[in-house]
């Protein structure tokens, strides 16, 4: 059975896709910070890199059920950089699944265990390339009784034509740079957090922007988006008649996770849609909160003090499931 490219690729990249990309300069490049603050991981991708437009981020996020590993040490969780052919920008062609893995090559995967398995493993005479399947591996540290692995692959260079071949090799020189950038970072997990991060940044109006927002109301919807989202795009007008008439007490806002360098189409978007609630811009302060969704739109809700109310909403909805799922959150309220 034949499975289109982007269907593919939506698969594969499960968290959080980068679509990363640029012209191949031989001058060194600045960089843009991405970040997994979930999981403890922080990296600077090139914007050569993200210029290139053929990077995806993907993986696994940590789970209490741990993934089966060949080695009999189980993966608690694992992110991978990958690199796709540029044929697989051609929308006019589909894949099978077997076609599509041929097209694509990891370019580093950091793995997660539980220390006290890994060490138990090590203990026994595994190594670390038996334990991982990498031949390069080493250890970055580790964190709340995980070890964190970093492993680089072998390049891999069969069935690349001319075109493929040199950007794959340009983005391989670019790997020391991204590791050398790639380190531990405090964990930020909303299941045992009692609520919204400290925050600090800018409005689509270029307001400073902090928690004392959410002062002075009941309930706060966050509506976590994006422009390249359909979904979100697509409940837009929805969201516009609910901020317009929020039930009393309440309020929504909008944090639009790509802002940067997308300005103008987010204010095109919520200027269609008729959506004139507040539009927070993505900040160094959101990375802890944006870095545990696993897509867009996520909708949270707190209360005045940032507590959390209730699980996050994941996914599109109309008028009145919002407003249902509101009715439903107040209710949780003393």
């Amino acid at each position: 059975m034949r499975t289109t490219k982007w269907i593919a690729i939506f698969l594969a990249a499960l968290i959080m896709s980068l679509c990363i990309g640029t012209a191949i300069s031989e001058d060194t490049e600045p960089l843009t910070q991405q970040t997994l603050t979930r999981e403890g991981l922080r990296m600077a991708i090139p914007v050569e890199a993200e210029e290139l437009g053929l990077l995806q981020y993907a993986g696994m996020p940590l789970v209490d059920q741990p993934y089966d590993a060949v080695s009999g040490v189980p993966v608690r969780a694992y992110f991978t950089l990958q690199f796709y052919f540029p044929e697989l920008m051609d929308e006019s062609k589909t894949f099978t699944e077997e076609e599509l893995s041929a097209r694509i090559r990891n370019l580093y995967e950091v793995r997660l265990y539980d220390e006290a398995t890994l060490d138990e493993a090590i203990a026994a005479g595994q190594t670390l390339t038996r334990i991982t399947g990498y031949a390069n591996v080493k250890e970055m540290g580790r964190q709340e009784s995980l070890a964190y692995l970093f492993c680089s692959p072998d390049a891999d260079t069969a069935n690349m034509d001319e075109e493929t071949l040199a950007i794959y090799q340009r983005l391989q020189a670019l790997m020391p740079q991204i590791e050398a950038s790639t380190q531990m970072v405090e964990r930020y997990d909303p299941a045992t957090s009692k609520g919204f991060p400290p925050v600090v940044a800018k409005d689509a109006a270029g307001n400073t922007v902090d928690n004392s927002i959410f002062k002075g109301y009941k309930l706060t919807a966050i509506n976590f988006w994006g422009t390249f989202c359909g979904p979100c795009i697509q409940e837009m007008p929805d969201l516009g008649k609910l901020g317009a008439n929020m039930p009393e007490g309440t309020q929504l806002i909008g944090i639009v996770t790509d802002s940067k360098g997308n300005e103008a189409l987010e204010r095109e978007i919520t200027q269609q849609a008729g959506a004139m609630f507040t539009q927070i811009y993505m900040d160094s302060s959101l990375e802890a909160i944006a870095g545990t969704l696993v897509g867009v739109p996520t909708t949270m809700f707190v209360d005045e003090n940032g507590n959390f109310v209730g699980e996050p909403m994941v996914g599109s909805a109309n008028e009145a499931y919002y407003r249902n799922e509101i009715a439903a959150r107040l209710a949780l309220l003393p």
